[in-house]
């Protein structure tokens, strides 16, 4: 134990260095940076690359007019200082340096030093050099299959297969490096690694300036190297295969790029032949790498630990999400160190939505992590009924969190969730068919609040069961140039039939929005009885999305394979390019796992997901895991979390622990 606490000690010391030492370098021959104001913002777009950070911090650290930003298109020399400002309306933009490779490889030592600190089991890998060369190759590869991305990362970008072509072999060669670092430090501790999923919520691991995940890479890593030829042969691997011709075969003519913004790191931002390739393959190795990583681990799994590591993440996350609001410098630390995809938010401030989601680019994805950390919270103080002090600090931090991230869904789920495993542990003779009761209870409360929380919302209930298409209609390109005054009568109208004879009909509306016309004005529909259209709109207006499906629905215009089986896994283009809605700002996702689905796998994907579910729920045991992935299932519904790649992580995780953990609820 002392000499694991000693080589702890080495690796904290050697983590500061790496972590500091690149922004300490300065060039200039002045001995302090000035204090940076208005009247002086020349002297830092002249004097490019000479000011450290660190110098640049000792004069300007209590600074309120700064924002410090990510200059991607550093060179090497200027990676750690200042390079250039600008004056953006009241504050002073202040670029740092940063540089591709150099990311990928400081970054990925940071991580796996982290990691290293975990226990040993003292085996040595067997190191397999050409498995190292052929995963290399395979990601290096995505720098050349999504150009536009990278270009717009590097300024010595080249994508030509040639010996001299540096920056590509640049590239390589760190992956090259991290993943025999991998092998050496992260293998022999991978028997711990399924109580420690919960730190993929404060270490993101998305590098900086790139398309992809540090633990993207190395859960593919285990996924290749535990492949084998029965597991390439079994009818899954074979089904997946001949799924991914029809993916490359079916390919849209037009190639596009696509703006990853806060999803960066697991979504593709190419439509072409190779990135369909390239998304379809890593998809096959995460899952697989998922697989191996549980099975090696799951005889370790300790239920209070894995507490314990949610409520650790939980009051973390919480911490530097409000250092870095308050303060830019830590806002900039945290997003180069802890490889966020979005910079964390700049004020305590709630923004649209009322929302507020601090370190986590989705405040939905961490309202559902928190709520998984106050359930097993709760379980496990029943379970010893003790509470420790650290329990105690960790679920107040976490209980603050939620409520800024305003996720009332995963909060009323959380209550219904938590009554339940007290109903289990306190009242005799507790049977299955009391579920029936909490869901109605849920159901009952869900509408209660969302009615008081906004008095606004409509009870008429021939508009909310049409609300959907108004709004869907409103996306419509026959706005794309503003008021179009004669469709807008026939919307207010309610006059669906004489819309679906509208000049330009086709060309301007949507196959989805015209689905859900054509169901709604439906002859064969049962009077008193709600079509599909209805269903779905008048929920989508109690769930707070009817806008975001509204939008889905005016740009979902597939064709008739990506409606049977989708673009393929990581794919929205085709998507989001469509030609049928008017020009709208930002990115704005499906706001439903459901959807991502079908976008990704068609009605194919939905109808096997749903008749999984269902094996699922009448073979599995009752377990507090069990609840979790429930939990995690109903909120999925209405949020895309699928799409970070920790919440996907933890899903995982999750779902085959409930397969396998034996302790019941009570």
């Amino acid at each position: 134990m002392k000499n694991l606490n000693k080589q702890n000690t080495l690796k904290i010391l050697f983590l500061l260095i790496v972590l500091f030492s690149p922004f300490l370098v300065s060039s200039s021959e002045i001995d302090n940076a000035p204090f940076l104001d208005m009247g002086n913002v020349g002297v830092y777009q002249t004097n490019t690359c000479e000011f450290s950070l660190y110098d640049f911090a000792k004069s300007n650290y209590l600074n309120k007019e700064i924002v410090l930003k990510i200059d991607k298109l550093s060179t090497i020399d200027c990676f750690g200082k200042i390079n250039g400002a600008d004056i953006v309306g009241n504050r002073i933009n202040v670029y740092v340096g940063t540089n591709l490779t150099i990311n990928l490889f400081l970054q990925s030592i940071i991580w796996i030093t982290v990691i290293s600190m975990l226990k040993s089991n003292k085996t040595k890998p067997n190191k397999n050099m050409i498995l190292y060369f052929i995963i290399s190759i395979f990601f290096t590869s995505q720098v050349v299959i999504e150009k536009s991305f990278y270009s717009a990362s590097s300024k010595n970008y080249s994508e030509m297969l040639t010996q001299d072509n540096y920056f590509l072999v640049s590239i390589f060669l760190a992956y090259y490096l991290i993943f025999i670092l991998i092998d050496n430090f992260v293998s022999p501790r991978l028997e711990n690694v399924i109580n420690y999923f919960p730190f993929l919520f404060l270490i993101t691991g998305t590098f900086l300036s790139s398309n992809i995940n540090f633990f993207v890479l190395l859960i593919s890593f285990y996924g290749i190297k535990s492949l084998n030829l029965s597991k390439i042969k079994s009818k899954y691997s074979l089904t997946y295969i001949v799924l991914v011709f029809f993916w490359f075969f079916n390919q849209s003519d037009t190639v596009t790029f696509f703006d990853v913004d806060k999803i960066r790191g697991f979504i593709s931002s190419s439509n072409s032949g190779g990135a369909i390739l390239f998304w379809s393959i890593l998809l096959y190795l995460i899952v697989n790498g998922i697989i191996y990583l549980f099975e090696l681990s799951k005889s370790k799994l300790n239920i209070q630990t894995l507490t314990n590591n949610f409520l650790m993440v939980g009051f973390f996350t919480v911490i530097l999400g409000i250092s870095g609001a308050l303060n830019t410098y830590f806002n900039f630390f945290n997003y180069y160190f802890l490889g966020q995809n979005k910079v964390g938010m700049k004020s305590l401030s709630s923004v649209a939505g009322n929302t507020w989601r601090g370190l986590s680019s989705s405040a939905e994805s961490i309202g559902e992590f928190y709520g998984v950390a106050i359930i097993l919270f709760f379980y496990i103080s029943l379970k010893s009924k003790k509470i420790s002090m650290f329990s105690l600090i960790g679920v107040i931090s976490i209980i603050y969190g939620l409520y800024k991230a305003n996720n009332v869904a995963s909060i009323l789920l959380i209550c219904v969730t938590v009554l339940y495993i007290v109903s289990k542990n306190f009242i005799p003779n507790f049977q299955k068919r009391y579920i029936g009761i909490f869901l109605i209870l849920f159901i009952f409360v869900f509408v209660t609040i969302f009615s008081f929380l906004n008095p606004g919302v409509s009870t008429d209930y021939d508009f909310l069961s049409q609300n959907l298409i108004i709004e869907s209609l409103k996306y419509s390109k026959y706005f794309e140039y503003g008021e179009n005054k004669e469709f807008e009568k026939l919307i207010y109208e309610s006059n669906y039939k004489d819309i679906l004879k509208f000049t330009n009909y086709e060309d301007n509306v949507s196959i989805t929005t015209d689905f859900l016309i054509r169901k709604y004005v439906s002859d064969t529909n049962i009077g008193y009885l709600p079509n599909t259209t209805s269903l779905i709109s008048f929920a989508s207006s109690y769930i707070n999305r009817t806008e975001k499906w509204a939008l889905f629905a005016s740009r979902y215009n597939p064709t008739y394979s990506e409606l049977i089986i989708g673009s393929g896994p990581f794919q929205i283009n085709n998507y989001y390019y469509s030609d049928k809605i008017k020009s709208i700002e930002g990115l704005i996702l499906p706001h439903s796992g459901v959807l991502d689905v079908l976008i990704f796998f068609g009605f194919t994907g939905i109808l096997l997901m749903i008749y999984g579910f269902f094996i699922y729920l009448s073979n599995s045991k009752e377990n507090i895991f069990k609840l979790l992935f429930l939990f995690l299932i109903i909120n999925y519904l209405k949020s895309d979390s699928i799409l970070y790649f920790s919440s996907f992580v933890m899903t995982g995780f999750i779902f085959m622990s409930s397969k396998s953990f034996s302790e019941s609820l009570k």
